[in-house]
This record gives structure tokens, C-alpha cells and sequence, in this order.
């Protein structure tokens, strides 16, 4: 199943169930299973360009809507229990690189392949293994950038840069697991899920794919990649408990293996670890002289730089965007000792990535908080313009507010279908981070503030209960937009990021100190 999608198979097939039965015993009844709708309403109206081309590739458009209204009028007036309407381009689906489901396959009969003379009908891992080290790498470069270009729509291998960042060329986690899946599948490997991010750029993931055991056709020797994803156990024993109900139990756990794990105090003892400070991921490289926008990651198992790129690939005006990752969440990195160690590492972080300049502190959701209070840190210190801080929707961690945090739990099975299992360097920093998150306080900041707010619930409430939305005392500026709490920089960032940039263009630039 997809990610997300198992609430609507159940669902769905109990249907297709109870009129295949009506149907028998000759009484009326038809299921359809639609495929995507072109529509302005409903889940279609939640996808943006990148989806919608991404159901393209797949070979699964969408359909219009007065195509899916008059298929409705010839199902209801024949005489099938069950008919399934969705448009399907077979030439698309020739060109897929996975296992196509099986209601598809009869399709697209795999066509005899005749030897043509002077071509070579070697696969791509044939080939690659003939090569020297040095022809190899190159040609897996070129095919990298190949296949990102065809997921990011661009016409050929050429108008992806080599040494440009993923992120940067406008990848986000979707487009960054169907790349690592193109190159699984055209080579045989078994990539994990962030293998794409991992590597930065095209030119370090094909260096990341020759020294795969499975590209060592020559016999020379190369160091041999780590073990993907080794079995994580804590991970497992953490689902189970979220699953049961029992997240407070889990989180427990969770913070039990954090104390485990070595803590630092602030930029120095987190440096004396043997880690240097959070490294900026460039976004968006502007040469317009606006404040800069850095954006501090969310402190959760599925947080990460990566959860930026959407807003920053349609923020305008040419303003440079970076994103810090949250300290602790890598292998072999320490865990904050208390809130405030974690606030000054980032400052200091911040400090690095400004060079300088006046900017913006963005944070999403508990990255929020973290911004809001490297801003405060910040000012108090004196040592950086700030020109403003912009919170989406980010909820104070309260008591009030477990049954809302229990919800974005219940999440994490999706996020896996994305991210792969998660380490226990991940699930133990977010056990701490859940722990100290409660003792952030709200104090006041001269920089001006923007609070962008959820519309909608992802929890079930009643009209008249806007208990679920967040707030944020003492924002200058506060811009309700459509989505829920986790669409709003998803499938609704379009509308995200046309807040902030208007907000944006008023802010000035600070005098710097």
C-alpha cells in the first residue's frame, strides 16, 4: 500500500465486498475505484505540480472531472458489481523501474528484445563493471544526473549540476526516495531510504554507488559501503508501543537510551566531542543582499533539513535559503544537556551560516521554538542583526497538548514508508528533545515575528472547537493559510510560501551591531 492509504483500503475493499454480495443475490449495486480526479476540491486540490508530475511518470494521471462524471453515468447503467475508472498511459508505465502492482502488469507485456547490430543491449550494471574506476564513475555520474533530471522534469543530464545539492536543485523526500529507487532497481542495489540526501549531490551519491559491493566487477579493490540500514531494534520496540497506545511509555524508553549518550553544554564540549557545529544545507543561493533566511529543523525522528526544500524551491526575490540540521540527531554526535545548551549550540551554528549577514530565523512546528529562542539567545548576546523570525505553526509543548502530540506520533509508521527505519541516534535525540522541549519559555524578542497558522484540523473536532489550532502571544504578524499543521509545508506550501515572501519583502535589514 502507499503511504497513508491503509485506513482507505480497508475501507474500500469492505465496499467492493458489499456490492460484489448485492450483486449476487440480484440487487442493485457498484463500486468504483477511482483513480486520481483533476478536481479543485478534496484530496486532488492538496497535491501540487510535483505530485501530479510525479503520477505522470508513473504512468497514473489524473482524471478529468467530467471524464470521471460520465464514466459514473455508464457504471451506474450497466450491470458490473465492480468497475475500476482511472486513465493509464502504458508507455509511462514501460518506462518504470519497479515492480508495477499486479492489477497492472497485463498491460504492459514485457516485449521480446532483438540484438540490433552496433548497439549494445548490455544493462546498465553490465556495463558499469567493464568499465575502469575512473570511466565507471563518470558514467554513473552522468546516469545520476540523468535520472534527476527526468524526476525533476528538466530536459537532459545537463541541466543537473554535478556538484549542486539535491536539495538545492529543488529535491524533496518523494523525489529523493524515487531516484534512490531508480538507481536500485537499474543496478541491483539496496540503497537506503536517505541515500539521496546522504550524498549531498550527484557526484558524491555516484561515488556512494562505486564503492557498493555489487559495482566491484574489475577486482580492484575499493572501500566497501556501510551496512545500509543494520536491524534496529529499539526502533521496532518503539513502534510497537506507539501502535498499542502506549507513546508515553515509548518516549520513556527513548530518553532512558538518551542518558546513555554523551551531552554537551554549549559550542565548545559539543565541538570537544569530536562534532563540528550543525553545517548549513544551501536551499537557495541568492544574490540579491535581503536578509538571509536560515531555517532550524525540527527536533522529531522525521525532521531534517529536507523538510525545507519545498518552501524554499517557491520563496521569490532571489533571497539566499540554508537549513541547519538539530544537533544530536546524527551518529556519534552528543545530545543538549538541558534546552539552553541546545539554543546556544544553534546560535553559534547560525552565526557560522549568516558569514556575517543579516537574516531570518524560520522554524516549523517544535523547530519553532528552537528559532524563536536562538533569536532571543541571540539579541541578548548582541553578536547578530536579526531581522525577524517566522514560526509555522508551532505548538508550545504543554500538557494541554499531549493528545495533539499523540497524533503526529501515530505518523511515524507513514514517515518510515519515506525515510526507511529510523537509528537509534534519531529516536534516542528525539526522547531527549521531547524531554526539554517543556522548558522553553516564551520571552520577548525585538526582532519583528510572524506566526504562519494552520486553517484546518488534522484532528477530529467539532466546528465550534479551535482548541487544535495554535497561537503565538505577541506575533507582529499573524497569516492564517490553507492546510493542516503537516500540509501547510507539504502539498499546501504553495500558499506557505506566499505568506512568508510577502511578509519578507517588508521586513528590512537590521543595523548590524
Amino acid at each position: 500500500l502507499a503511504a497513508g492509504q491503509g485506513n482507505y483500503a480497508a475501507a474500500n475493499v469492505f465496499l467492493d465486498a458489499l456490492a460484489a454480495h448485492r450483486h449476487a443475490a440480484g440487487l442493485p449495486a457498484t463500486a468504483l475505484s477511482y483513480g486520481l480526479w483533476q478536481a479543485e476540491t478534496g484530496l486532488t486540490s492538496l497535491m501540487d505540480d510535483g505530485h501530479l508530475q510525479r503520477m505522470d511518470r508513473l504512468g497514473l494521471p489524473a482524471l478529468p472531472t467530467a471524464d470521471a462524471l460520465t464514466l459514473l453515468d455508464r457504471a451506474v447503467a450497466g450491470d458490473r458489481a465492480h468497475l475500476v475508472p482511472m486513465p493509464v498511459n502504458r508507455a509511462a508505465l514501460r518506462k518504470r523501474t519497479d515492480d508495477l502492482p499486479a492489477l497492472l502488469r497485463g498491460l504492459v507485456p514485457t516485449p521480446r528484445r532483438k540484438a540490433t547490430p552496433g548497439r549494445s543491449t548490455a544493462s546498465p550494471l553490465r556495463t558499469l563493471r567493464g568499465l575502469s574506476d575512473e570511466a565507471q564513475l563518470a558514467e554513473l555520474t552522468h546516469l545520476i544526473r540523468g535520472w534527476a533530471a527526468e524526476i525533476l522534469g528538466h530536459s537532459g543530464p545537463e541541466d543537473v549540476e554535478p556538484e549542486r545539492g539535491f536539495l538545492e536543485s529543488g529535491f524533496d523526500s518523494l523525489t529523493a526516495v524515487e531516484l534512490r529507487n531508480r538507481i536500485n532497481a537499474a543496478l541491483e542495489l539496496s540503497l537506503p531510504a536517505m541515500a539521496v540526501f546522504d550524498a549531498k549531490t550527484p557526484a558524491e551519491l555516484a561515488r556512494v554507488v562505486q564503492a557498493e559491493p555489487a559495482l566491484a566487477g574489475s577486482g580492484v579493490d575499493r572501500p566497501q559501503a556501510a551496512s545500509a540500514n543494520p536491524p534496529d531494534t529499539l526502533y521496532h520496540v518503539f513502534l510497537d508501543a506507539v501502535m498499542a497506545g502506549r507513546l508515553q511509555p515509548g518516549l520513556t524508553m527513548l530518553k532512558s537510551v538518551a542518558d546513555l549518550r554523551s551531552s554537551f553544554d554549549g559550542p565548545e564540549d559539543y565541538a570537544a566531542d569530536g562534532s563540528s557545529l550543525p553545517a548549513p544545507v544551501t536551499l537557495a543561493a541568492g544574490t540579491s543582499g535581503l536578509p538571509r533566511l536560515i531555517c532550524l529543523s525540527t527536533p522529531t525522528i522525521a525532521g531534517g533539513v529536507h523538510q525545507h526544500a519545498r518552501l524554499a524551491a517557491r520563496l521569490t526575490g532571489g533571497r539566499h535559503v540554508t537549513a541547519l540540521p538539530t544537533p544530536g540527531f546524527g551518529r556519534g554526535e552528543p545530545v543538549p544537556a538541558s534546552f539552553g545548551a541546545a539554543v546556544r549550540v544553534l546560535a553559534a551554528a547560525v552565526l557560522a551560516a549568516a558569514e556575517g549577514e543579516p537574516f531570518v530565523l524560520l522554524g516549523f512546528s517544535s523547530g519553532g521554538l528552537l528559532a524563536h529562542a536562538t533569536a532571543v539567545h541571540l539579541e541578548q548576546l548582541e553578536r547578530a542583526p536579526v531581522a525577524g523570525v517566522v514560526l509555522l505553526d508551532s505548538y508550545p509543548v504543554q500538557a494541554e497538548n499531549d493528545g495533539i502530540f499523540g497524533h503526529m506520533a501515530m505518523a511515524i509508521p507513514e514517515k518510515e514508508v519515506t525515510f526507511g527505519p529510523f537509528d537509534s541516534a534519531q529516536l534516542s535525540a528525539f526522547g531527549r528533545y521531547v524531554d526539554l522541549l517543556p522548558d522553553f519559555r516564551r520571552e520577548s524578542v525585538t526582532a519583528p515575528v510572524l506566526f504562519v497558522q494552520a486553517a484546518d484540523s488534522f484532528v477530529d473536532a467539532s466546528p465550534q472547537d479551535n482548541s487544535w489550532q495554535a497561537t503565538w502571544d505577541g506575533a507582529d504578524a499573524v497569516r492564517t493559510v490553507p492546510g493542516t499543521h503537516f500540509t501547510l509545508v507539504e502539498s499546501d506550501v504553495e500558499t506557505t510560501a506566499r505568506a512568508v515572501d510577502e511578509w519578507l519583502s517588508m521586513v528590512p535589514a537590521p543595523i548590524s551591531h
